[in-house]
């Protein structure tokens, strides 16, 4: 049953002209990128408060579920559709088709980020200093002088 629901899929798909076709494999795997991305984003909210002194490193490395849901659909859209693209007007699958397609997808993935000094390095260090017992030494050292 399911077999023949894919050949069906299949057939309407191969009889559709090109610019359809870059549209539905585009839009498809766009979606699969937005799960895919909303399920790591709600993975990383889950284990930052299993966890807690590890939080602000998986907040550094992780966005929200909807902020990596949006990014892992722009790249992967973009990704498939330059390399579906490429494929069908070049011919064949090479290394310049794969370089183009993930040049795009950085490309589209480097447009969405925030514009400035990202946050991730700046928690990654007070990460560092809070869980580091020498740092922790010095810090509360200071406070006593004071």
């Amino acid at each position: 049953m399911v077999i023949n629901q894919l050949q069906t899929i299949c057939n309407w798909f191969s009889k559709q002209p090109f610019p359809v076709q870059a549209t539905v494999v585009t839009t498809a795997i766009a979606i699969h990128g937005a799960a895919l991305g909303g399920l790591v984003g709600g993975v990383a909210q889950v284990a930052a408060h299993v966890f807690p002194k590890r939080s602000l490193a998986i907040k550094a490395k992780f966005a929200s579920s909807m902020v990596e849901a949006r990014m892992f659909a722009a790249v992967l859209g973009t990704h498939s559709s330059i390399y579906f693209i490429m494929g069908n007007i070049r011919g064949k699958d090479d290394v310049y088709t794969r370089m183009a397609a993930g040049f795009g997808a950085g490309a589209a993935g480097s447009i969405l980020k925030e514009v400035g000094l990202p946050p991730g390095p700046r928690l990654l260090i007070l990460d560092h200093i809070e869980n580091d017992p020498e740092l922790q030494k010095m810090r509360h050292g200071r406070a006593r002088r004071n």
